[in-house]
């Protein structure tokens, strides 16, 4: 595997490999299983794999969740290697954000408005600006995203469609502990105690879940919460979208595809996750 640590050193490995198909998974470190998935899913359809570790301070409203976010570079470089990937692109901020780099606009405001835009002012944008930097400078035939982050993953979407209409985007389902709990670079912040009352959160999507179609998405919404508490888990929002724009249902239509979502607080730590409805 081979390691840039700048953009000169990605451009000189990247030039070799021009005429490869190549796969991209953006990561922000401290890696798990789910994304070992991606890594796999972009060897199986790739010549090439590249996996970028930035942490982008641009997409953390919260000051302290940045400084917290868990680093550690020597053990990522391991994991990635064992994974098979071909390049890991390392960068500093610096690099990313050049002086005199333009932000990009993109209009997500039918995104960005609701549910984690509405929660974390800002963190889309910042999503947008650090992928249109590394999709330039990476040139990717394809991109590998987890579902997870399924609010993410539409303004992905958005952006290719606008900026990056060559580029193929994968997403892929998430991946979880045996407890259910959905991996994420987060949980290394749990204690055990912590990690199993977070495993309540799939629980409660799951419940909910069973009760889909038969209650209405308010009915649902409302168990669902009632649940969090009662577990003495703090909600930020649980709440029922209509999968291709996140409009807030009244009702149920026939053709349509739901998704719950939630955000929660456990231990201070900020924990999301979310569960096709009619799948």
């Amino acid at each position: 595997m081979q390691i840039a640590k700048t953009v000169k050193e990605l451009t000189a490995i990247s030039a070799a490999h021009k005429h490869s198909d190549i796969g991209f998974v953006p990561t922000m470190g401290a890696l798990h299983q789910g994304h070992l998935s991606l890594i796999k899913a972009a060897k199986n359809k790739s010549d090439f794999v590249i996996v970028s570790l930035f942490v982008n301070p641009l997409q953390f409203n919260n000051p302290e969740d940045l400084e917290k976010y868990p680093r550690n570079l020597q053990q990522d470089i391991e994991v990635v290697q064992d994974a098979g990937c071909d390049l890991l692109f390392a960068p500093s901020v610096e690099d990313i954000y050049p002086p005199g780099l333009q932000n990009i606009t993109l209009d997500i405001s039918h995104i960005d408005s609701k549910l984690e835009g509405k929660m974390r002012q800002g963190h889309f944008n910042g999503v947008v600006q650090v992928l249109h930097r590394l999709f330039s400078l990476i040139k990717p035939k394809a991109a590998f995203f987890g579902l997870k982050d399924f609010q993410q993953c539409l303004v992905v979407r958005e952006l290719i469609n606008t900026y990056f209409p060559t580029i193929a985007l994968f997403l892929e389902p998430t991946v979880r502990e045996p407890s259910g709990l959905a991996m994420s670079s987060r949980n290394l912040r749990l204690s055990q105690v912590g990690k199993n009352k977070a495993a309540r959160i799939y629980r409660t999507l799951s419940f909910c879940k069973t009760l889909f179609p038969s209650r209405t998405p308010q009915a649902i919404e409302t168990e669902g919460k009632a649940l969090f508490n009662e577990h003495g888990i703090q909600v930020e929002y649980l709440a029922i979208a209509a999968m291709d724009d996140l409009d807030t249902p009244t009702h149920w239509e026939k053709n349509k595809k739901y998704i719950i979502l939630a955000a929660v607080y456990i231990e201070g730590v900020r924990l999301i996750d979310n569960l096709i409805l009619n799948s």
